[in-house]
């Protein structure tokens, strides 16, 4: 989770979302120029000039943000049985 009111995934440095859909889009109704975080959108995020510099998915990254740490959840299914 990096906040916001829901969780997002964080991009990866290397992402090949990172500054691939046009301005214009993330400017319009409903993403409205903010991330899921409530961050501003069209922030470039790999330093390389383009007109295309909004991340696709609810996170936008930053040049320069910290890669996202690496979680993992394990769940293990569990039999429960009634015992005496």
């Amino acid at each position: 989770d990096n906040g916001g009111p829901t969780q997002t995934h964080a991009l990866p440095a290397n992402s090949p979302a990172i500054d691939r859909a046009p301005s214009a889009d993330c400017l319009a109704a409903p993403v409205s120029g903010v991330d899921q975080r409530g961050q501003p959108r069209n922030l470039d995020g790999n330093g390389l000039p383009a007109a295309d510099e909004c991340d696709i998915g609810a996170f936008e990254a930053a040049d320069g943000e910290p890669p996202p740490p690496m979680n993992f959840k394990v769940a293990l299914p569990m039999v429960v049985r009634p015992g005496n």
